[in-house]
């Protein structure tokens, strides 16, 4: 079967976090919704001495599902709550730990 490359404006990751909780980590996973950036976009991005990991994070980041309150309903994609997470430690590095390992193909590949 040939391979037929496509290119989509977004694409789907699963994000495994690990956060601090007492005197351990509380571990997880939530799907991450990216935006796919050319090669060049990606390299310019990265290299930016004006942006930190926040700003990055928002520049690829655009939207989340699986990610839950406490009460079990789904926690709302917007600017408010990314500041509030970015704020959560291992949260910004978690997904760009993701986008990173989904580009350079640290994928779960199947056979």
């Amino acid at each position: 079967m040939p391979f037929v490359v496509t290119k989509k404006e977004t694409f789907w990751w699963p994000v495994k976090i690990k956060l601090i909780a007492d005197n351990d980590y509380s571990e997880g996973e939530f799907n991450a919704l990216f935006k796919h950036l050319s090669v060049s976009q990606f390299l310019e991005l990265i290299n930016d001495p004006n942006k930190n990991d926040f700003e990055t994070m928002k520049s690829i980041l655009v939207g989340w599902s699986d990610l839950k309150l406490a009460d079990g309903s789904e926690v709302p994609f917007d600017a408010e709550r990314l500041v509030e997470y970015n704020d959560i430690m291992g949260f910004t590095p978690s997904v760009l730990r993701a986008y990173y390992d989904a580009v350079n193909g640290a994928a779960r590949i199947k056979n």
